[in-house]
């Protein structure tokens, strides 16, 4: 039997092509009358930069019934107000309190997530001069704390010969990241054995 052949779909530029097959018009959407979170300016704002710069990367998740947006107002109405015409979505079919019960799950589970200093230090490392949508200055240093590692001159093995010894390794940051920092620093050193973390 010959295979059916699969029409290629062109989408928007500004919607990653993998999401093109996902594409709907954006005025078949409608906002939940439920939504419980709110977008000020500066989170509008910031998912408008966002938009603008990255494109849409991930799909919004809209209710059959009624095509009620259960997860992405904020972005639907962002693109509106830089004039897209479609937006990618998952459709799914659930009754309306099934509905209402994983919009809330989906946003309070973000909510609940922590950052890494560490890792967030290293990809703002590697970012360098790219705008960080969402920062302010101000908020990041609060957040790494300057985080320094200081290696003691006379820090090293007990015997040189054979590696084996104490090696001492002084960690400095803010108090407003600690618990954080240390869950990190904790995390990272798991996997090898011997590893003693004091706090001073």
């Amino acid at each position: 039997m010959a295979k059916k052949k699969v029409r290629d779909v062109a989408g928007p530029s500004y919607i990653t092509p993998d999401l093109w097959r996902l594409a709907k018009p954006i005025d078949s959407f409608h906002h939940d009358p439920h939504n419980a979170r709110l977008h000020p300016e500066r989170n509008a704002a910031a998912l408008r930069a966002s938009l603008e710069q990255y494109g849409q990367m991930k799909p919004i998740v809209v209710q059959k019934q009624g095509m009620i947006i259960r997860a992405g107002n904020g972005l639907v109405e962002a693109a509106r107000e830089l004039g897209w015409e479609q937006v990618a979505a998952v459709v799914f079919e659930a009754e309306d309190l099934r509905a209402i019960g994983f919009a809330l799950a989906d946003n309070r589970t973000a909510e609940l997530s922590e950052w890494d200093p560490i890792e967030l230090s290293a990809m703002v490392d590697v970012l360098e001069d790219c705008d960080l949508i969402g920062w302010e200055p101000p908020e990041l240093e609060a957040l790494l704390g300057n985080a320094e590692i200081v290696i003691p001159e006379d820090a090293g093995p007990a015997d040189p010969d054979d590696g084996v010894g104490d090696v001492v390794v002084e960690i400095r940051f803010s108090v407003e990241i600690r618990d954080e920092a240390l869950a990190a620093i904790k995390g990272a050193l798991s996997s090898f054995d011997g590893v003693t973390i004091g706090v001073a």
